[in-house]
């Protein structure tokens, strides 16, 4: 992997799309779904994913759950949410992101798919829920644009030489809408394999309150 990555799992069924995907459950994944998981992973000030004990966050009504780090492995997180809320679940995906990984749409988009998309194994992509096999969505990649950055995001606490107030990304990430869940507990498994570094898992151990 090229220095300076910020890359975690993800697979490489890919689909160039500007309309609305199905998920896992009742709703639909679409691409302002995705941009809005993308903004909090990466352009927010909590930086979630750089907490490996993290496990998500509601997020306008919904639970944006988090996705395994650089290193392979397993890692397991504590979890707890209100019955009902509907739940954003990633086995992972990539962002390319400017100066760093181009300067210009083409370059970052060539930068995704050959650099960070290519090494991934497309059957290890799996999401469970309870233990059942949810369906695999296609990785949806929209037209690069432009991210908003707040002070501690992820991208310039990892590459300092992406500076201002915004930068020039392009993401593809496999999702799943999970309706909410009923009280009690639950289990997630979010994982995926890369060729030459091995598997990448969290477990997400939820407890469900009552509305």
């Amino acid at each position: 992997m090229r220095r300076g990555t910020i890359l975690v799992s993800l697979a490489l069924a890919v689909v160039f799309a500007t309309t609305a995907i199905a998920g896992a459950g009742s709703a639909e994944v679409s691409l302002g779904d995705q941009k809005a998981w993308a903004q909090w992973a990466f352009g927010d000030s909590g930086a979630p994913l750089l907490d490996p004990s993290n496990c998500g966050e509601v997020v306008d009504g919904a639970f944006f759950l988090t996705v395994a780090g650089p290193d392979p492995g397993t890692r397991r997180v504590q979890c707890e949410v209100a019955a009902g809320v509907p739940l954003l679940a990633t086995p992972g995906g990539a962002i390319a992101r400017a100066p760093t990984d181009g300067t210009t749409d083409n370059q970052l988009h060539k930068t995704l798919l050959s650099v960070y998309l290519a090494p991934l194994v497309l059957d290890s992509v799996r999401v469970k829920v309870d233990g059942v096999l949810l369906p695999r969505q296609p990785l949806v990649i929209p037209e690069p644009y432009d991210m908003p950055l707040e002070p501690g995001n992820l991208i310039q606490t990892v590459d300092p030489s992406v500076i201002g107030d915004s930068t020039r990304v392009d993401i593809g990430f496999f999702f799943n809408w999970i309706d909410g869940l009923d009280p009690g507990t639950h289990t997630i498994v979010t994982a995926d394999k890369f060729q030459g570094l091995g598997r990448f898992r969290t477990i997400f151990e939820f407890t469900v309150t009552e509305y």
